[in-house]
């Protein structure tokens, strides 16, 4: 009887998370379509004039306090659900460009030295840069959380710019670090 009882609560479970992976993935996959600018020198505003950075995808991301200098690879949605390449950091296509309008970049890497291990030290106020196809963005560490791995809502768009990087947390990394950071500034590089 137990048997049964534990067999049908994991059924639950599972056909619960693919059931959100399909939502985001169908909510999110509109986002994909997002033009990036790819403009000459001289479509570019003066230097007193605001950039309007339509989209960028992110390279490369830095956070000086944790010594953290990491590449970014692109990695597509499959099957509802993102692969994690070691070593490196992995935008999860389909979330937000970035861009200083609106949107929700996501991140995400291993829960190792060459990972976001160190990321779990930050703090409010903290600055990570994520630079790509000739622009530097600044973002302010905003907001610490744990979540499931299942939670695929940190994820979602959002009203305003933002950041949010994922890494496993747990003894058996059955839980996920989120760290969400608020867009400060877009540069040219």
């Amino acid at each position: 009887m137990k048997k049964n009882v534990y067999a049908v609560i994991l059924i639950a479970v599972i056909l619960g998370s693919l059931l959100q992976l399909g939502l985001l993935a169908k909510g999110l996959s509109p986002l994909v379509e997002i033009t990036r600018v790819l403009a000459n020198e001289q479509d570019f505003p003066t230097s007193s004039e605001p950039l309007k950075v339509v989209g960028y995808t992110p390279s490369r991301i830095t956070i000086d306090k944790i010594g953290l200098d990491l590449p970014i690879t692109s990695v597509p949605l499959e099957h509802g659900t993102w692969k994690v390449n070691s070593d490196v950091a992995n935008y999860a296509e389909g979330t937000s460009l970035v861009n200083e309008k609106d949107g929700n970049v996501g991140i995400f890497a291993h829960d190792k030295e060459k990972g976001f291990t160190k990321i779990k030290h930050l703090t409010n106020g903290d600055a990570i840069v994520v630079s790509g196809d000739g622009f530097v963005a600044t973002y302010s560490v905003s907001k610490l959380t744990i979540a499931k791995p299942i939670e695929v809502d940190v994820y979602y768009a959002t009203s305003k710019p933002q950041l949010t990087l994922v890494t496993c947390d747990g003894l058996f990394s059955e839980k996920r670090f989120v760290l969400t950071a608020d867009l400060v500034s877009v540069n040219k590089l």
